[in-house]
């Protein structure tokens, strides 16, 4: 599990928002293996030590949103590249309410 704390800049061309920034990336991480809780042979529950992370990243986002008066959907999809545990993803939006 990672999370994130960016602080982003960006820039609006039609119907796009793109934007990057500086990031601080923190979580958990699986470290060394432990040992086993049960039958090894069946679905046996094994341990690992935690181990804590936290490192400086490289965060971008592009955003697509269309919308009529009321209503609008957008796409998000975003990412950040660091030393520990980099990521991307998607993200689906639905906005309701009054539309610039």
């Amino acid at each position: 599990m990672a999370q994130e704390f960016a602080l982003m800049y960006g820039i609006k061309t039609g119907k796009f928002r793109l934007s990057t920034g500086v990031s601080n990336v923190w979580g958990r991480k699986r470290g060394k293996y432990l040992s086993a809780i049960g039958a090894p042979l069946f679905s046996a529950e094994h341990l690992y030590e935690s181990v804590r992370y936290s490192t400086v990243g490289l965060p971008a986002e592009i955003r697509f949103i269309t919308s009529t008066k009321d209503v609008g959907i957008g796409l998000t999809a975003f990412g950040n590249l660091n030393a520990k545990r980099s990521f991307v993803g998607l993200n689906l939006s639905l906005y309701v309410g009054k539309m610039k």
